[in-house]
Order: C-alpha cells, then structure tokens, then sequence
C-alpha cells in the first residue's frame, strides 16, 4: 500500500443506535493496514442525538490512524457532509461513505487495492438491499433507467454513496462541482477517468 493518506469522509446524522458498532468495525478495518496512513473524517450532519459524543469518544492508539471531526450547526444534507469531508481531506484518495451500517468497513482494503491495480475511482454497487426490499429496488432501477435515458452518460444502476476517488478527481469535485444541490455519486461517474467497481 501507499504511505501517503487515505482519507474516510464519514457521513452521520442521527446514527446513534449503530454508531458503537460501526466505529468498532472501522477500527477492525484499518488495524488490519498497518502500513497505511488513515485520516478518518466523521461529518456530523447536524444530529440531535447523541452522535457527537460517541464520534467524540472514538480514537484509534495506533499513529497511523489521523482523526478529524466536523460537526454541523444543523442538518445540511448528506451531499453537503459528504463534500465537506473531501474539502478537509489530506492528500491522498477519499473515501466517502455512511455511518448507517450499509456501507461496511471491511471492504475499505478491498477497494483500496482496487485503486492501487490503477482506477482512479472505484464505485461498489449493492449485492442486497436491507432498507426497504422490493419497493426500494425497483424505485432504485426506475432511477438510474430514467438517468440513462435523459443523460449522455451510463449510470452504473446499483451504485452507492460508497466510494473512492483519487486525489485528482478530489480536486475536481473541491473545484468545480460546488452547486447547491448535488448528486456527488453521479457527478464521478460523468468526469472521465478510469473507474472499477467492487461488490
């Protein structure tokens, strides 16, 4: 692995209920990677729960694990935590992903040695839904064919908010995808680098 920084943009609001257990397999994760430099960014989307204080809580002994923690005034949406979290990355590939228990840790190494085989971002799309079930699926193909009609680009139709970017696409997203409503997973998939996905 690389001995630069890989950054994790971590997207919370109102996680209490799984956040312990979320953080326990996050550090699992990256123990896994001594080598490798983490900074682990937590966003706190304005939660009114006791987020912050578990998110204040977590610390990682090892010093390759660098932490940074932004909490919101209130809740500005996911989009927002998501791009804040990329403009306080250190150099290196972000990592974006939530704190809700569907984008699971242990697949972090899996994504990274991706990035490392040359993909410049590296989507994961849902193998199973465990938030809705039928419903949930066919209003997600009914999106993403709607998507794939209207635009001149291929929506990869199960992909999620689960990514890694490099530092270059980064850069462009910190620069010139800065409008007030955003859709941050399509807007990587429109850019033009080499992309990879992983189940």
């Amino acid at each position: 692995m690389q001995t630069q920084h890989i950054n994790i943009v971590i997207s919370v609001f109102n996680e209490e209920a799984g956040l312990v257990s979320f953080a326990g397999q996050l550090s699992e994760a990256l123990s896994k990677a001594p080598d490798q430099r983490w900074n682990v960014i937590w966003v706190n989307d304005g939660s009114t729960d006791d987020s912050q204080s578990i998110i204040d809580a977590w610390h990682f002994t090892p010093e390759h694990i660098h932490a940074t923690k932004i909490q919101f005034s209130r809740n500005y949406g996911h989009e927002a935590a998501m791009l804040a979290g990329i403009d306080h990355a250190l150099p290196g590939p972000v990592v974006c992903m939530d704190a809700d228990g569907q984008h699971p840790p242990n697949t972090l190494l899996e994504m990274v040695n991706t990035f490392d085989q040359g993909s410049e971002i590296v989507l994961t799309e849902r193998v199973d839904r465990a938030d809705g079930g039928r419903l949930k699926k066919w209003a997600s193909r009914a999106f993403y064919s709607m998507m794939n009609r209207l635009s001149n680009f291929d929506f990869e139709p199960n992909s999620s908010d689960f990514f890694l970017i490099s530092e270059r696409v980064a850069g462009i997203l910190k620069e010139e995808f800065r409008e007030r409503n955003r859709f941050i997973r399509g807007f990587i998939q429109t850019i033009g680098f080499k992309k990879t996905t992983v189940s």
